[in-house]
């Protein structure tokens, strides 16, 4: 009789006989399927061998039954004179797995046990390596199903579960398999790893409401375009919105631009000036003279996703719905944004006004972006003036999620919804499954509204990116005004390297080719996730963020080494501070210097100007002519290449990669026979460029 499989509540595990592979899985089937073990022992040369299950004459299964936890043994019998006998042993519990080995204890014996991890339904696009623990050296993020050496856990965003082994196994993905990989090396020291298995992860850990990443959205990665309000203020008009978006056209649509966003000014003339004919029903006609529905179209007509703000809280004067409701009036009380402020339970605001106001922007005007704005001055009202609520049974955040909702059931979920916020956890956090995005933080003009309300923010909800939504740290200014060139640089690559959405907020009309330029490396933002679910603290002098890449033909590391200091410095990046492996040798470039910085093995040191960064790829040497970098993009390579790869027939390395008609376009190319980096440049004329490097 057989004792192969054993179930203990809700996880099985079960040991094929004849493939000689273990797996454990749930109610849901396999988490890891087709473990298998290999040996590696050296001989009296010192020379490694290895050794696997089927090098056994006979395998002998058995249950162990605990109070606790069932159990099962599975004994190799008749092995060769190095291990002629091993056992590998599966205990299930409440708490998830144990695998463990009774096997040689000897520095001269290490135990890989290998298979793959089954985890979420869309793993390629929706499974995240990622670290339970916070490493707390930097900020880790990544493209593509890419994972680093200390990530022990793979987080599903579809159904907020987290898979978690321990120690951290070796994670790799395989697109064959389509899923990820994995490997825990087992030795002397630890004979043993756990695999726990996690519900509700995100809810849980932070006390939200979890929703996955709307990915129904008019866009299919976070929104690049400019905006009014950061550009030109209270001077924009309908002239100034479809002349900025012309020029946007010209120069930026080619390099992923596609959104353009009208703020609050189209009824607004300044803080706490409402004197006009203008509310959130009716622009203001001066401004916009042609109405708002024909700025749409222009927009639109220029190959862009026309955006709009939008603050559905509260109005300026007294409007034609306050006119025929005015029991939905909670209080007058003069704001930089309006007086006139709702009673978020009143029945006729909830189901007549909200649609009413909502409906008009998209289906009536056409726009296909919200911004709602401020939202944390309205929880604050509703919480001071509480009693005055129709519903007093209601809570202010309740009330304040019935109204986000009622928007959200309006326009469905084609159309992309900013949150505004900006001050609190409570404002971010509350409607995290209702919009697309949220602002994280104030205003960013100055470098130090930079520092404070962008980095200092992003580092505290960066682990809301692109899981539950995207994290939006306002605008990208990079004009002469509250930028050296340096400083521009550095705002860019932070922005685009994390992949959080870029609005532009300059007036384009009159931004230097200089500081386009540097725009056109930073777009588009690519989907990125974070990697540590947990909040990561500001450093004192420079802020790492490691990016780690995955795609079909490539797998490497980008590191932004960002000197937030107002004075140069000399930084050591450690190859250990990346999670890379610490006896490789990689190859390193400097994405904006356009210079390779060798084959580097331990760490890299780079000289940064004041409030300057280094984008530097970091690839392992393969040993055969491999991709360095290309010139497109930021990501060097991961935005761009389609695919590359070496044919040693003809001595050629080439590939195909999105281009930009008439951008010179640089690829650069190992080649370690000669110990030396190969480039071509081309000017493509077309979106994609085949290219070739014969060494």
């Amino acid at each position: 009789m057989s004792y192969n499989y054993i179930n203990y509540r809700g996880s099985y595990a079960r040991f094929d006989e004849e493939k000689r592979t273990l797996d454990i899985g749930g109610e849901q089937g396999a988490i890891l399927s087709g473990l298998g073990i290999t040996v590696h022992t050296r001989d009296l040369n010192h020379v490694y061998q290895a050794i696997t299950p089927a090098d056994y004459s006979s395998v002998y299964c058995a249950h162990e039954k605990h109070l606790a936890s069932n159990g099962l043994s599975v004994c190799f019998c008749g092995g060769p004179e190095a291990l002629p006998f091993f056992i590998l042993r599966v205990i299930l519990s409440a708490d998830g797995a144990d695998i463990s080995l009774e096997a040689e204890r000897d520095s001269d014996y290490f135990y890989d046990i290998h298979g793959h991890a089954v985890w979420g339904a869309n793993p390629e696009s929706d499974t995240f390596a990622m670290y339970s623990v916070n490493p707390g050296n930097g900020l880790r993020c990544a493209i593509g199903p890419a994972a680093a050496r200390g990530c022990d856990s793979l987080f599903d965003r579809l159904t907020d579960r987290l898979l978690v082994l321990s120690p951290a196994p070796a994670y790799r993905y395989d697109y064959d398999a389509g899923c990820y990989g994995f490997t825990e090396r087992l030795g002397c020291g630890n004979m043993s790893f756990s695999l726990r298995t996690v519900k509700d992860f995100m809810k849980n850990r932070f006390g939200m409401n979890y929703r996955p990443m709307n990915n129904n959205t008019v866009f299919t990665r976070p929104p690049v375009g400019w905006m009014t309000w950061y550009a030109v203020r209270f001077g924009a008009c309908e002239s100034a919105v479809l002349e900025n978006s012309a020029v946007q056209k010209e120069k930026l649509a080619a390099y992923g631009a596609d959104a353009i966003w009208v703020d609050w000014e189209w009824y607004h003339k300044d803080f706490g000036d409402y004197n006009g004919d203008f509310d959130s029903f009716t622009p203001d006609a001066g401004k916009y003279p042609h109405g708002m529905k024909y700025v749409s179209d222009r927009i639109k007509e220029d190959g862009f996703v026309p955006c709009i703000w939008i603050g559905a809280s509260h109005d300026v004067r007294e409007n034609r719905f306050l006119k025929e409701h005015p029991e939905s009036l909670l209080v007058k009380r003069p704001s930089w944004c309006g007086d006139y402020w709702f009673d978020p339970t009143n029945p006729d605001y909830l189901n007549s006004f909200i649609p009413e106001v909502f409906s008009q922007l998209t289906e009536k005007w056409g726009y296909g972006a919200i911004k709602w704005d401020a939202l944390p001055r309205a929880l604050d009202y509703f919480d001071q003036y509480h009693d005055r609520f129709f519903d007093t049974s209601v809570t202010s955040e309740q009330a304040m999620r019935n109204v986000v909702k009622k928007a959200r059931e309006t326009v469905g979920d084609r159309v992309y919804m900013l949150s505004c916020h900006g001050e609190g956890e409570r404002d971010i956090m509350l409607y995290s499954d209702v919009f697309d995005a949220a602002r994280i933080g104030a205003d960013i003009f100055s470098w130090d509204n930079f520092i404070e309300s962008g980095v200092r923010r992003l580092l505290g909800f960066y682990f809301l990116h692109n899981i539950a939504e995207y994290c939006d740290p306002d605008n990208l200014v990079v004009r002469e005004e509250f930028n050296t060139c340096d400083q521009a640089v550095s705002r860019a690559s932070l922005f685009s390297l994390l992949g959080t959405p870029i609005t532009l907020g300059d007036d384009l009309r009159e931004l230097s080719d200089g500081r386009i330029g540097i725009i056109r490396r930073a777009i588009p933002p690519m989907n990125t996730h974070p990697m540590i679910p947990d909040r990561c603290a500001l450093p004192d002098e420079c802020l790492v963020v490691g990016c780690f890449v995955r795609t079909r033909s490539d797998e490497y590391q980008i590191a932004d080494i960002f000197n937030m200091r107002e004075r140069p410095v000399t930084y050591r990046l450690d190859f250990s501070g990346l999670d890379l492996e610490p006896e490789a040798e990689y190859l390193v470039y400097d994405f904006w210097n356009r210079r390779f910085l060798g084959k580097l093995r331990h760490g890299v040191t780079v000289s940064l100007p004041a409030c300057g960064s280094a984008v530097l790829s970091v690839r392992r040497v393969t040993g055969i002519p491999q991709l360095v970098a290309t010139s497109r993009h930021i990501t060097q390579g991961a935005f761009d290449v389609l695919y590359c790869g070496w044919d040693p027939d003809t001595r050629t390395f080439s590939g195909r990669s999105r281009t930009v008609p008439g951008d010179e376009y640089t690829v650069t190319v190992y080649d370690p026979l000669a110990d030396r980096t190969a480039e071509v440049t081309l000017t493509p004329d077309g979106t994609e460029t085949d290219w070739s490097i014969t060494l």
